[in-house]
């Protein structure tokens, strides 16, 4: 069922895709459209499984989707999604298609560490190649063609075509879920509690929108239904959303930006950048240093590595806006040996504060991470005047990076009582500037 009050536009010229908008009013609660599940491009709907079904069996959900689409889209207007087929991209803006220079201008945002190519190259060969080896003839290919390295080539690169869809398109078919896909390195992480993920026809059309989001995906019975949430007038698009993604990570994934979600950039901090602060500011050596690892792992509060947000710093926020094992673990650092002593004998790690000396070691930390930027926050609001297209796309990121540690600074300024320390290592970045021409 499609309603009548809604219809499919073509915004590429405008470089948005394709889109879905109201051509009546539509009421909140309204449904827009329902897709049955056997009509999803699933696992479970392809003839794969019952052809293969052990080697399916033995792929997670994620990839056993890949090498389903793999085969759905080599047997060409057999397949019964075939018309489906025939609008779905082919090429795309997502880092994984990025080049190398391009990447470059991502420099020192984290996300440049996710994208993962070679990872993804690997798992690939090594889980998929086998399976289509060993039949060949279900993936379109002869045993002799397929020895040929041009054969091998256009696999791998159907393979990243089919990994981009899914991470981009994709729904999870079993139940709301209302939590981030745990995509990293490339597409994904191994996640036991993933759950089966299906292409949704004419629901994948629908642009997404932090700000403007009016509709969302339903589970029901033996159909998909896609609901306005809220009233939409004649006229305007339909949106869906994503989840609350920093556009370093809306990039990585769907290949575009958008200021509707500037408000949920991060910048991430590792936890070694912590202990390497904590051993500048008080010459804690490797064993101290190890002691303290322990101990927050004792508590269950170590991480890789911590967020910082846009929040961090509001003082109308919980902690600040600091993640709370983030404070704790910056506390055991800012501790000396004879008061981490005494934290031993806590059943409980210590309270999530900003007090002098965590302010003061997270102060080295910003710097520290401000500095692995190879521009600053003043050159790159130079740079975007005249940036275009994925250059601009990475600057806006990384931007947006280093106005968070720009934000926290001033906070932490504000914070320390003596700000002597502080403001010297601040003022540094404006040095930077000084002694660069743009």
């Amino acid at each position: 069922m499609v309603s009548p009050k809604i219809d499919i536009v073509d915004f590429r010229p405008d470089g948005k895709g394709r889109g879905v908008i109201a051509i009546e009013d539509i009421e909140a609660d309204e449904d827009l459209f329902s897709i049955p599940y056997d009509l999803v491009l699933s696992v479970k709907n392809s003839s794969l499984k019952n052809q293969i079904p052990d080697q399916i069996e033995s792929l997670d959900p994620w990839l056993s989707l890949i090498l389903v689409m793999m085969h759905e889209s080599s047997k060409g207007e057999t397949s019964r999604w075939s018309p489906y087929w025939k609008i779905l991209p082919e090429h795309f803006d997502t880092l994984m298609y990025w080049s190398e220079s391009e990447l470059q201008e991502l420099q020192g945002s984290a996300v440049i560490t996710k994208v993962g190519k070679s990872t993804a190259d690997t798992m690939f060969i090594t889980a998929l190649f086998p399976i289509i080896e060993a039949r060949p003839e279900l993936f379109g290919f002869s045993a002799q063609s397929l020895s040929n390295p041009e054969a091998a080539n256009h696999l791998l690169q159907t393979a990243h075509r089919m990994a981009t869809l899914i991470m981009a398109y994709a729904f999870d078919l079993e139940g709301e879920n209302d939590t981030e896909t745990p995509y990293q390195d490339g597409y994904l992480i191994d996640d036991e509690a993933d759950p089966p993920k299906g292409m949704v026809p004419l629901a994948d059309t629908l642009n997404a929108d932090a700000d403007r989001n009016n509709a969302r995906l339903y589970h029901e019975d033996s159909m998909l239904i896609m609901k306005a949430v809220e009233a939409i007038k004649q006229g305007e698009e339909i949106y869906n959303h994503y989840g609350c993604l920093p556009r370093s990570d809306l990039l990585r994934r769907y290949g575009y930006i958008t200021e509707h979600y500037k408000e949920f950039d991060v910048v991430e901090i590792s936890t070694a950048s912590i202990q390497n602060a904590a051993n500048l500011c008080f010459g804690f050596s490797a064993a101290s240093l190890d002691r303290r690892m322990k101990l927050a792992q004792r508590w269950d509060i170590w991480d890789d590595s911590f967020d910082l947000t846009r929040d961090c710093g509001e003082r109308q926020q919980p902690h600040h806006g600091f993640e709370y094992g983030l404070l704790q673990t910056l506390q055991i650092h800012a501790r000396c040996d004879e008061e981490l002593d005494a934290m031993e004998s806590m059943k409980a790690p210590p309270s999530a504060v900003v007090d002098p000396r965590v302010a003061s070691l997270l102060t080295r930390v910003v710097v520290a991470r401000r500095e692995e930027f190879s521009t600053t926050l003043a050159e790159d609001v130079i740079l975007l005047r005249k940036a275009s297209g994925r250059r601009k796309q990475a600057i806006e990121v990384r931007l947006g990076e280093k106005e968070i540690l720009a934000s926290i600074l001033q906070y932490l300024t504000e914070e320390l009582k003596d700000t002597s320390v502080c403001k010297n290592m601040i003022s540094n970045d404006d040095s930077r500037t000084k002694k660069r021409k743009l």
